[in-house]
């Protein structure tokens, strides 16, 4: 199939403007700056929505329990939502004329995508496929959330030894990152 990599600077290159959640970069006079490299979520991601484009109707248990938070880019949250609700209310397919403009290059390039990576695969290899790649953007999501959780910990610890930060707050964070462990936990198992 095609690379990841090679699919997410396709895909980077048409989302929607201004919804790809990553800072934006002034662009140099003489150089076009390149695309910053995906994250492993982001990628995961975009293979799920792949997925979900073309083969959504394998994906009835996922619209029911996944949810956007664990997408990496506000454009593929987006999509993902308007992919649920369309699903829940047509239970069929959604091609990309059936979307907002702003959506359709994306989604003509996950569908193309998919046409290449997923041609092969049978109705029940699909639905296993779904859930393989809904479960690693869950884990990928959890373990990024997870880091970053562990360093306001830290920060928050810091500050209570220095300004008396709010025991609060460190209970809270501490709540948080249990609760992610536990679910980290129950996808490995």
């Amino acid at each position: 199939g095609v690379p990841d990599t090679a699919l997410h600077d396709a895909l980077r290159r048409t989302s929607p403007a201004g919804a790809t959640g990553s800072r934006a970069t002034p662009a140099s006079a003489t150089t076009t700056p390149a695309p910053a490299p995906a994250s492993v979520t982001e990628r995961l991601g975009n293979r799920l929505l792949a997925l979900l484009v073309r083969h959504g109707s394998s994906a009835s248990d996922l619209w029911k329990t996944f949810s956007d938070e664990s997408f990496a880019t506000v454009a593929q949250r987006e999509l993902y939502t308007i992919l649920r609700s369309r699903y829940a209310e047509e239970q069929k397919g959604v091609g990309s004329d059936q979307l907002p403009d702003r959506f359709r290059g994306y989604v003509e390039r996950l569908e193309m995508f998919a046409d290449q990576e997923f041609a092969e695969l049978e109705t029940q290899s699909i639905a296993e496929e779904i859930a393989r790649c809904s479960t690693a953007l869950r884990r990928s999501w959890i373990t990024t959330a997870l880091e970053q959780l562990a360093a306001r910990l830290r920060d928050t610890e810091r500050e209570s030894r220095d300004v008396r930060a709010s025991d609060e707050d460190l209970v809270s964070l501490e709540r948080a990152f249990q609760s992610l462990t536990n679910e980290l936990s129950s996808l490995r198992a």
